[in-house]
């Protein structure tokens, strides 16, 4: 990744900045590099879940004086992101209050809790009018997935036995996420898949052979969605990368 434009409250950045964090490789590099190609300069933002910190620790080397706060069930802060971190769940968001932010980002979450209308719905709560809303997952429809579900009966990302203490358990489609965007007042403005690893073009040759089918399914079936709208949930890119990010906006 080349380095990005300077502009207001914005610092300059490359690659190497931004740290990877606990989802797939690019995840966070593409949201940093969405929201600064489209001159978003939130000054404040909210990550639920948050890990340890590293998307919060992202947004500060990027944009100047922004207000950060994050929260985790499980994960231990680091000590620079402590001050910013509240240990909660999914569904408790007293830690903001009243409080309103520019960001709210779920990076590789919804696969760790449930009751995501809720999530939605106070995530539009405390979005400021015109608020982003960025939700990120493993992708389940590659090719590599359809083979391992075939042969075995699991997603690859997925073990066919859950302990009781599984971290990540719950399986999400990306029509499921398009619908609670659609269905909680937010404008989806842009789906994207990413982290496309070097081993996966060995499924290549049949990607080829299965899109045009699932494609041509696709546009024959009733439905309100456009046909456009059925080629951004579904672009060819769905049988080879690993993770997708639907990038969101509070309606004003």
């Amino acid at each position: 990744m080349p380095p990005l434009t300077v502009g207001a409250n914005v610092c300059s950045f490359t690659a190497v900045d931004i740290e990877r964090g606990n989802t797939q490789k690019g995840v966070n590099q593409e949201i940093i590099r969405f929201l600064t190609a489209n001159h978003i300069k939130p000054s404040s933002a909210f990550d639920l879940p948050c890990g340890d910190g590293p998307f919060l620790r992202n947004l500060t080397k990027v944009f100047k004086n922004i207000k950060i706060k994050g929260q985790d069930l499980m994960a231990t802060p680091t000590k620079d992101i402590e001050k910013f971190f509240n240990r909660a769940g999914s569904d408790d968001w007293r830690f903001l209050g009243n409080e309103k932010v520019d960001l709210i980002t779920c990076i590789s979450g919804v696969m760790a809790f449930d009751n995501l209308t809720d999530y939605f719905q106070k995530a539009q709560n405390h979005l400021n009018s015109g608020g982003h809303l960025v939700v990120t997952n493993d992708n389940l429809f590659t090719v590599r997935d359809r083979i391992s579900l075939l042969l075995f009966g699991r997603f690859k990302r997925f073990v066919s036995l859950y302990k009781p203490n599984e971290g990540n358990w719950n399986v999400v489609l990306p029509q499921a996420i398009w619908k609670l965007y659609r269905n909680n007042n937010f404008k989806v403005i842009k789906i994207q898949y990413c982290s496309l690893y070097v081993e996966d073009l060995i499924f290549l040759p049949l990607a080829v052979i299965l899109y045009p089918i699932q494609f041509l399914y696709l546009m024959s079936q009733k439905s309100e969605m456009t046909m456009k709208e059925r080629y951004q949930l579904f672009p060819f890119q769905v049988m080879l990368c690993r993770h997708y990010i639907f990038y969101g906006q509070k309606n004003k």
